[in-house]
């Protein structure tokens, strides 16, 4: 059984945590003084290498915000394509970085041996869900944890569908063992 997501403290610190995407213009800003913010989130694929200089920013923004680390490359919906390679680089973030949360995009992007560098989406099928149930089985164990999944905007339908968006999704959490699926956005 899966722990149960540690970045449960952002969301019960107070009724309505504030946090920000941190890109490296706003370094200088973080690294200068403690800003009002609640959490930080960052793309896991930016801080792949360990000895890079966004890498060593995070590591000192860490100690004063909790992190939510957003993957963007695990192409979890990819029926043929699915990379372990990437799965153990995002292991070591997870490691390094002790997030409060993870988080991937529910999506594919991969095939035949080739990242596709998109977020695609989804066929609403059976087969599909089976695909992600199985990814998601996969990156938890590897992770020693839940992960949050981010749905993407569906800008398409495929005659393939067999269920609505919201059924797909609803049938992803039971199935996937998923404490919390969804990712609130406000832009």
């Amino acid at each position: 059984m899966m722990p149960p997501l540690a970045g449960a403290r952002i969301a019960t610190a107070r009724a309505a945590a504030i946090g920000v995407g941190l890109r490296a213009p706003h370094y200088q800003a973080f690294l200068q003084r403690r800003l009002p913010v609640d959490w930080l989130e960052v793309h896991t694929e930016n801080y792949l290498d360990a000895d890079s200089r966004d890498a060593q920013v995070l590591d000192l923004l860490r100690r004063d915000y909790p992190i939510s680390l957003h993957g963007v490359g695990l192409a979890i919906g990819s029926a043929n394509g699915f990379f372990a390679a990437h799965l153990e680089l995002i292991a070591d973030v997870v490691d390094r970085v002790a997030p409060a949360l993870v988080s991937e995009h529910l999506c594919w992007g991969a095939t035949g041996g080739r990242h596709l560098n998109d977020l695609l989406p989804l066929p609403f099928t059976h087969e599909a869900l089976a695909v992600v149930c199985d990814r998601v089985d996969q990156v938890q164990q590897r992770l020693g944890r839940q992960i949050l999944l981010e749905n993407v905007s569906t800008f398409l339908r495929f005659k393939a569908d067999r269920v609505t968006e919201s059924t797909f999704l609803g049938s992803c959490q039971p199935s996937c063992r998923l404490n919390h699926f969804f990712k609130l956005l406000f832009l």
